[in-house]
């Protein structure tokens, strides 16, 4: 039966008579349910009060209260409030049995933490709370992310064989760990309304769990979570080392578990490493546990590509090329620096080039310099002429694969204090007098092809040395 019709169902003298608007919240149930699963346990509440806007009932033991809260709760609010929406709390409790002789009987307060105060959790949504740009559609995917990627979109689309429950997300700061968090919280709220998802940082949680103590309704808070069917917690490791929120979130994660609901947890560092209590920490070392690696060249200029689209900035290659070869720290690191080029580009009209590009970028360039290594080099050459290391180091003499070696050697003795000697090692464990060889055979070709001394000034721009 349709709740919309509920007062349609009621007397007109619904106002004064309390007792039948539980009732008609019984019989939906019924109807809603079946008589078995009412039988087991909506039967057992008893009606108490309607005072205040709060609607008091009570169950006759723990179990079928915490049964009734965890699985149907959000049915019955939403039945109470379409026969009056001026009932704003609902308080379920276990019903007191009869004080012994000796004992004082302790007149009941419903202003403690047995108060469901569910208004005040209700408008807690994942909504609230993500960003609607990070989605799945626009996470970027390559070698160092695709696990953490798959696992979650298998969670977010409920297929997930993970038997523990837990999914461990892991991975230095701006990674992309946030992204894939609210990308599971965005795509069940477009494609799966029925099922109840919450995305809370870790610092909101511990506010949320601070400020229900303070408003007396630790209670609801407990309660709230513990009725949904997905938990997705970001940067765990905040909690750390704060008692009383940790213990908070050891029983929230517990009892989820234990209920077979899913907990996916984002941190900075692996479960072993975080202080959390020892069942807490096992129980996230045992669950699927997966590790965000930083992105090697190909995935960060694939990720600027994307993201330069996002922002409609026309970058020109070897804008995205210098950028993705010079910031390596984060993906956030990357979005900060198109945001600034983005900047330029529509505030002041500015058309962008390699040039005012890094005069732009100069302070995060700066901020990102490593030393210049062979290996660095080598890595920057083989993503220019799109070969790879190994076939850099292999012994082919095929034009494709020579050219690359030379380059490397020669810029290898411009950049670096290392010897000839050491140089040949790092390019295939070859000998200093080939490495002589190609250097020589480099700059004879470089007399007569300028294009030759223009990827040269490329690559060592993108090396970052100038």
């Amino acid at each position: 039966m349709q709740c919309t019709n509920l007062q349609e169902r009621l007397p007109a003298s619904i106002a004064a008579d309390h007792e039948e608007l539980w009732v008609s919240v019984l019989e939906n149930l019924k109807d809603e349910y079946g008589l078995a699963t009412f039988n087991s346990w909506f039967t057992h509440l008893s009606f108490q009060e309607i005072k205040d806007g709060t609607l008091k009932i009570t169950a006759p033991s723990k179990f079928i209260r915490e049964c009734v809260i965890n699985n149907y709760f959000r049915k019955i609010k939403q039945l109470v409030s379409d026969i009056d929406p001026n009932i704003k709390i609902i308080d379920l409790r276990v019903k007191q049995n009869r004080p012994s002789l000796v004992t004082k009987e302790k007149k009941p307060s419903f202003n403690d933490n047995s108060v469901i105060r569910v208004e005040e959790y209700e408008s807690s949504t994942l909504a609230s709370n993500l960003d609607r740009k990070l989605t799945f559609d626009n996470f970027v995917v390559g070698n160092s992310n695709k696990l953490a990627f798959m696992a979650s979109k298998a969670v977010a689309e409920g297929r997930s064989n993970n038997p523990t429950n837990v999914l461990y997300i892991h991975g230095a700061v701006g990674m992309g760990k946030t992204h894939l968090l609210q990308a599971i919280a965005e795509y069940i709220g477009n494609n799966q309304p029925n099922r109840n998802v919450a995305y809370l940082s870790a610092e909101k949680f511990m506010h949320q769990y601070i400020l229900s103590l303070k408003n007396n309704s630790s209670l609801g808070f407990r309660e709230h979570l513990r009725s949904l069917d997905i938990l997705l917690i970001d940067d765990i490791q905040f909690i750390c080392g704060k008692s009383s929120t940790q213990q908070e979130f050891a029983n929230t994660f517990n009892a989820l578990v234990e209920s077979g609901r899913m907990v996916v947890i984002s941190c900075d560092r692996s479960p072993y490493q975080l202080e959390l209590d020892g069942r807490t920490k096992s129980r996230l070392a045992g669950g699927l546990s997966v590790e965000i690696k930083p992105a090697d060249f190909a995935l960060r200029y694939e990720i600027l590509k994307t993201k330069a689209n996002m922002l409609n900035l026309n970058l020109s290659k070897d804008i995205l090329e210098f950028i993705a070869q010079s910031v390596t720290s984060s993906i956030r690191e990357l979005e900060g620096a198109l945001n600034n080029l983005s900047l330029y580009a529509n505030n002041f009209g500015m058309e962008l080039n390699l040039r005012n590009t890094k005069e732009i970028l100069k302070d995060c360039i700066l901020a990102h310099e490593v030393s210049v290594t062979v290996d660095k080099i080598i890595e920057v050459v083989a993503n220019f002429y799109g070969v790879t290391a190994k076939e850099i180091f292999s012994k082919s003499r095929e034009s494709k694969y020579v050219l690359p070696r030379q380059v490397s050697a020669f810029i290898s003795k411009q950049l670096t204090d290392k010897s000839l000697k050491d140089i040949g090692q790092a390019l295939g464990k070859r000998d200093h007098a080939t490495v002589i060889y190609s250097i020589k055979k480099l700059e004879e070709r470089m007399a007569n092809d300028k294009s030759v001394n223009e990827d040269i000034t490329k690559i060592i721009d993108m090396i970052g040395a100038r």
